[in-house]
């Protein structure tokens, strides 16, 4: 009879290195989470049914992509680098049973770097399986799909809305035939917004983009890079015109001056 074990832990650092200043906030880029699917306590798993871990990969992400239709999300495409590095670490973690985010030293956002992934956003679903029967492909699978979707934190990597590719890699343990898996994804760095706000004003302004406040001294220019859409919205001096907030787009450059009879406006160049 088939159990279940769940763990579940979160890291406050950021996954990467600060791309710039406002760059995606740590909350995004550290969705990360753990999992393992489990026989009775202290069982060992007999060698039973054996998966084609070549295809259960392609079943993983045709579930997933599944899930994020139903909710109006966009399909994750497959990465190759990505792969690479989910792939290397279940293959670490089969090989030494050591199991966590960090349990070869490098945060999963090291491991898609060190693969050639440049990325604005990494987040990591990762678990192991066993039983005593085994699994088909499609069955090792569906048990690896359910159980993270089971997760609420599982379910909310597998929704990232910002997300645009995913790796997946398993490898069986020769010792305890257990099954691990990495499931990542991610949102590569040239998918990122990169905008100007400039103060030509004779005054002090102060703004926020997504609730983070700012203030800009007079003739400064601010570069900000974000994964993911923001809102920009000025709030001091309070008459500008577009106080309200805007979207920015990428290579966009947001002014704050006066006008020629004195008022200050907002201007986008």
């Amino acid at each position: 009879m088939i159990g279940a074990i769940l763990q579940r832990h979160r890291t406050a650092a950021a996954c990467a290195a600060p791309l710039a200043l406002g760059v995606l906030p740590a909350r995004l880029s550290c969705l990360l989470f753990a999992m393992a699917l489990a026989t009775a306590a202290g069982a060992q798993s007999p060698r039973g049914q054996q998966p084609d871990t070549a295809i259960v990969g392609p079943h993983v992400i045709e579930q997933t992509n599944a899930l994020r239709s139903r909710h109006g999300l966009t399909a994750v495409e497959p990465d190759a680098n990505l792969a690479e590095a989910a792939q290397k670490f279940a293959e670490f973690m089969a090989r030494t049973e050591r199991y966590g985010h960090e349990a070869d030293t490098r945060r999963p956002a090291d491991r898609a770097a060190a693969e050639g992934y440049e990325h604005c956003m990494v987040a990591e679903n990762i678990a192991y399986v066993f039983s005593s029967s085994g699994f088909t492909s499609e069955q090792l699978a569906s048990r690896l799909v359910a159980g993270w979707w089971q997760s609420p934190g599982h379910r909310e990597n597998m929704l990232l809305a910002p997300a645009t590719h995913t790796g997946f890699g398993v490898a069986q343990s020769e010792r305890s035939t257990r099954y691990y898996a990495v499931q990542l994804f991610a949102r590569p760095r040239s998918a990122s917004t990169r905008f100007e706000v400039a103060n030509r004003t004779d005054t002090p302004i102060r703004y926020e983009v997504d609730g983070e406040a700012f203030d800009l001294a007079i003739k400064v220019t601010r570069t900000h890079t974000r994964c993911t859409d923001a809102t920009l919205r000025i709030l001091w001096p309070s008459e500008i015109d577009g106080t309200t907030g805007v979207r920015p787009h990428n290579g966009a450059r947001y002014v704050v001056a006066r006008d020629r009879s004195g008022r200050i406006s907002f201007q986008t160049n």
